[in-house]
């Protein structure tokens, strides 16, 4: 029993290692759109819209809570929008 359940942690443990490296592959791209954007206009509604849906949906599909996966991406393009935000605001966009 013991031993299943290290197995299973360290399962999850190499999950979330690909998790956060898609974490910083979605970053650098994200970091990247600031160039296409101005200081005004960074975050877009209809576009956080659509994702967000298309988010819940993929959810549901995949038979996790729709709610937070809804609140895990809104999470991360608001992170992302901030980031950009300020790399407008540095000159770097």
């Amino acid at each position: 029993m013991e031993m299943e359940r290290a197995l299973l942690r360290n399962r999850i443990d190499v999950i979330d290692e690909r998790i956060i490296w898609l974490l910083a592959a979605r970053q650098r791209l994200t970091d990247a759109m600031a160039a296409f954007k101005t200081a005004d206009a960074v975050r877009d509604d209809q576009r956080i819209a659509a994702v967000l849906s298309h988010m819940r949906s993929q959810a549901d599909v995949l038979g996790l809570c729709p709610e937070a996966v809804e609140r895990i991406w809104g999470l991360l393009m608001e992170v992302s929008a901030g980031r950009q935000e300020r790399r407008l605001q540095a000159g770097e966009g």
